[in-house]
């Protein structure tokens, strides 16, 4: 059996329909912007499976690096740096 359509409902249960198009030789769901905005992060794919004739779609969320973390909330001023600054004087050699 093929569905035409597929039903999202959004965080406020307004439905959208999502067609199904050609791609090439394949069939293709085209995800609007508003549907993606539901998550604070950007998907970079989906595992899918179907259950009781109805796909689901689970967002695959790029993993974050170390220092994407550390760095989430600095801005840029010395009160965002977690560590004491220690001034060891100036320049000895040819450094500066």
């Amino acid at each position: 059996m093929f569905i035409k359509k597929l039903m999202y409902n959004d965080k406020r249960g307004a439905d959208m329909k999502l067609d199904i198009r050609w791609w090439g030789n394949s069939k293709a769901i085209r995800l609007p912007k508003k549907l993606l905005k539901e998550w604070d992060r950007k998907p970079v794919a989906f595992d899918a499976e179907v259950k009781d004739q109805r796909l689901i779609l689970t967002p695959i969320f790029k993993e974050q690096k170390a220092l994407d973390v550390l760095f989430k909330d600095y801005v840029g001023n010395k009160d965002d740096y977690p560590f004491e600054i220690v001034d060891k004087g100036g320049s000895l050699g040819k450094e500066s």
